[in-house]
Formats: structure tokens, C-alpha cells, sequence
């Protein structure tokens, strides 16, 4: 096994750290490491945030088409990400296996979708798929295509009819 001993010395904390923890800025590495790059940048925007806010606007108002690219391109990476994750692996429904990204959306495994998304807990995301890649993938969820979607819940309406009746 072959590893990668080359080191740098950070030009802020001095600490000597591989040459992996430099980010890059165009082809080279830069001299400030990861963490030190990360609190200059903080450091920054705390002085200077009124005018990153007004820059951003700005910018978003000069480059709408690029912006909306982006934020299509960003969605659809994090939506294949975690219907990949609760796939099992693969994007694709995991009780018929339909693979195309259209058709498939994430289940609550035990019900109760409608109300999560409208609760306070997911008020703040723009997208349930950046909820759920934010807390870590949590359990109880799973990829179905809508078509398994709606034969999960015709079954559940049909079962509580059922029960109704019997009682």
C-alpha cells in the first residue's frame, strides 16, 4: 500500500498537516489549511455581511438563469444521493425496482408523511430530501415509485375500512 506522505506547513496556525488538508485554488494548493481557510472566510463575512448580502442579491439578480441552473443541478444530485442511500444502494424503487428518477419519492415507512412535511421540524428546509441528508439519513423511510406509493396506500385505506367495519 502506497500512501501519500507529503506535508505543508499551514501559513496561519503553523501546524505541519498533509498536503490534502490544503484546498485548492485553481491548480495549486493554497498556504492557509481547511480549518484556518474556513475561520478567515468567517472572519470575513462577520465584517463584512451586509455587503455579501447585497452582493449575493445582486448577483443572483444578474445570473437568474445560471443561478436556477445550479440550484436544478444541486437538487437533483442530493435527490438521486438520498433516494440512492434508502434504495438500498441503488436509485430505484425498492419493491418493484423503477429506476426512473421521475417516478420515485421517499415513504414513511409507518405513515404519517402528510404531517411531517407540514410540521414546525421541516418548516425551515427548502426540500425533505436536504432534511433527511442533513440528519444523517435517519431510519424509518425507504424509495418507492408512485405507483408503490399509491397501491401502500390504497391497501392502508382498505385495511382501516376493513377494520372499521369489523368493529
Amino acid at each position: 500500500m502506497i500512501t501519500n506522505t507529503k506535508t505543508k506547513v499551514c501559513s496561519k496556525c503553523h501546524i505541519e498537516k498533509p498536503v490534502l488538508e490544503f484546498p485548492l485554488r485553481g491548480k495549486y494548493r493554497i498556504g492557509y489549511c481547511i480549518i484556518c481557510s474556513r475561520n478567515i472566510c468567517r472572519m470575513w463575512y462577520k465584517k463584512n455581511r451586509a455587503y455579501a448580502i447585497e452582493y449575493n442579491k445582486q448577483y443572483q439578480h444578474n445570473h437568474k438563469d445560471r443561478v436556477a441552473n445550479w440550484r436544478c443541478n444541486t437538487n437533483r444530485k442530493l435527490k438521486i444521493k438520498v433516494l440512492t442511500f434508502y434504495g438500498n444502494g441503488r436509485c430505484a424503487c425498492s419493491q418493484c425496482g423503477e429506476d426512473r428518477l421521475a417516478c420515485l419519492s421517499i415513504d414513511h415507512i409507518n405513515g404519517g408523511g402528510h404531517k411531517h412535511r407540514n410540521s414546525k421540524e421541516l418548516a425551515r428546509f427548502s426540500s425533505f430530501y436536504r432534511w433527511l441528508h442533513q440528519q444523517h439519513y435517519p431510519l424509518g423511510y425507504r424509495t418507492l415509485c408512485m405507483n408503490c406509493q399509491f397501491i401502500k396506500k390504497s391497501n392502508t385505506l382498505e385495511r382501516e375500512k376493513n377494520d372499521k367495519n369489523s368493529n
